[in-house]
């Protein structure tokens, strides 16, 4: 009975990341990376995810393939162009992009990092009881080597 219910929870996970990748690559967005998201997270966090985010533009979706549209004719050309391969115009050279600026144009990764860093952390620091204690042990062996050296001192 556990089993199966076990089974039945894992396929439904399973297929609810996958639609979310597909719903994720309809909407222009890295499907294998949104369906690895919902499986590593939650379906339904992904799905809100996937809702709440602005979806990514047609000059960031070139830009993720390595290409820009020509100001002139507007078909895409390559970042590097100089001069339109469609319209023959000569193109105007492209400023880089900062490592800030692009991953501010990947908002669901920048999500994705820095929840796994938070996830990270929140495990790593010690709680506030382990707090207590580590503080009144280190408290305790301070007492006890000032009560060392004082014996010391008065022999």
């Amino acid at each position: 009975m556990l089993t199966s219910f076990v089974l039945f929870y894992l396929v439904s996970w399973i297929g609810l990341s996958i639609a979310i990748g597909v719903a994720a690559s309809a909407v222009g967005r890295d499907g294998v990376g949104w369906f690895l998201i919902a499986a590593i997270t939650s379906p339904l966090v992904a799905a809100i995810l996937l809702l709440v985010l602005p979806r990514p533009t047609s000059e960031s979706a070139l830009r993720r393939q390595g290409r820009r549209a020509c100001p002139f004719c507007a078909e895409p050309i390559r970042m590097e162009a100089k001069l339109c391969p469609h319209c023959r115009s000569e193109v105007p050279a492209l400023e880089r992009l900062t490592p800030w600026q692009q991953a501010l144009e990947r908002p669901g990764e920048v999500i994705v990092v820095l929840g796994f860093v938070g996830i990270v952390v929140g495990l790593t620091l010690p709680t506030r009881d382990r707090l207590v204690q580590s503080w009144s042990q280190l408290e305790q062996s301070a007492f006890e080597i000032m009560e060392r050296l004082v014996a010391r001192f008065d022999q």
